[in-house]
């Protein structure tokens, strides 16, 4: 493992402040609707106690977490999406804009529902208890058609920007669009700029671009049998993923492995590299780790990283988050830059 100095962090992260950063892809809203149990009465027309929602917030969700730590980071940061015309994507658009995220090119489709996970929160005096989770998704894809229609504009928002996300979430999502996806993988290739993708379903329907899949999504993508529950996934079995995967990334990619770290796999060097990430103590959450480490990867290769650099940076931004219970984290340079003398003392770097 390669040092890192704190100066050379201090560099990278500065330097990566305000580069301009495109993410296309589901976009939803997190919603918490809190219910004070105490206030429930039984029903006089069923034979059922209501939730009385006395506190409700939303958030970003999905590719809107992301940005949100993309922002939070220091990056400019630009969303394209679909949405419903509702209730949800005016509140969607709000919490985008309230974080410092450009969603003026999001489209509002009258065919499309805005994706939401809304979660009931029951409480009493003495405890908190989530309820089962409330989902608005759509369950066919946008039409070639409008996606043909909206190209122009894409291409448009690529030249423009530094970098590019593509966040891939939902199986009747954005870029479940074939023809979206083949476009995207084209322009990757000869773009001279770099466009990273996280995709939850279909990695490898993506061509010419960083890829940052798990661990699981990764050996299933690359045709690998899955081991038998209990049985570890060695370091033999990525590396052969990654090979595999290389085949269409055509890049450098990244494998995140939870309490593991991550995997660099180089295929100049036919090198897989282990980065890892200090054991956390105590309670963790790890919603929504991946999308802080795609976030500060993108901005720590903006600000002049080395791969394996930027590996490094990404684990010490999600150590941040995961410690941050009941909450979307995110982490801003600052923390980072805090963080860092944590893992200099536990990692040697």
């Amino acid at each position: 493992m390669k040092t890192l100095q704190k100066e050379r962090l201090e560099q990278i992260l500065k330097k990566s402040q305000n580069k301009k950063v495109l993410i296309i892809g589901d976009f939803c809203v997190d919603g918490y609707w809190e219910a004070d149990m105490a206030l429930s009465k039984l029903s006089l027309e069923t034979p059922r106690f209501p939730r009385p929602i006395v506190n409700e917030r939303y958030t970003p969700g999905a590719s809107g977490t992301v940005a949100w730590n993309a922002s939070d980071i220091g990056l400019d940061v630009y969303g394209y999406f679909v949405m419903g015309d509702d209730w949800r994507g005016e509140i969607l658009k709000k919490e985008l804009k309230d974080r410092g995220i450009h969603a003026d090119y999001a489209q509002s489709l009258k065919d499309r529902v805005t994706p939401a996970y809304i979660k009931p929160i029951l409480h009493s005096s003495e405890s908190k208890q989530e309820d089962s989770r409330l989902d608005f998704d759509n369950y066919t894809l946008p039409s070639e058609d409008f996606i043909k229609s909206q190209l122009p504009t894409i291409k448009n928002l690529i030249e423009e920007v530094d970098a590019v996300l593509l966040q891939d979430q939902f199986e009747c999502g954005l870029l479940g669009v074939k023809y979206l996806r083949d476009q995207l993988n084209k322009m990757a290739e000869n773009a001279g700029k770099p466009f990273m993708v996280d995709s939850r379903h279909r990695i490898y329907d993506f061509k010419n671009m960083i890829f940052k899949p798990n661990r699981f999504e990764a050996i299933k993508s690359a045709g690998l049998k899955t081991p038998s529950e209990g049985v570890e996934i060695d370091q033999a079995m990525i590396k052969k993923a990654a090979s595999t995967l290389y085949a269409q990334s055509n890049n450098p990619l990244y494998i995140t492995a939870a309490e593991r770290g991550m995997y660099l796999y180089q295929p100049e060097e036919e090198s897989l590299i282990h980065i890892p990430t200090i054991d956390p103590s105590g309670s963790i959450d790890v919603t929504g780790a991946g999308d802080t480490v795609m976030s500060a990867l993108i901005a720590s290769l903006l600000g002049g990283a080395s791969y394996e650099e930027a590996g490094l940076i990404a684990n010490i931004a999600s150590s941040i988050t995961i410690k941050k219970l009941n909450q979307t984290g995110t982490a801003t340079p600052e923390e980072i830059l805090s963080r860092y003398e944590d893992f200099e003392k536990n990692l040697n770097i």
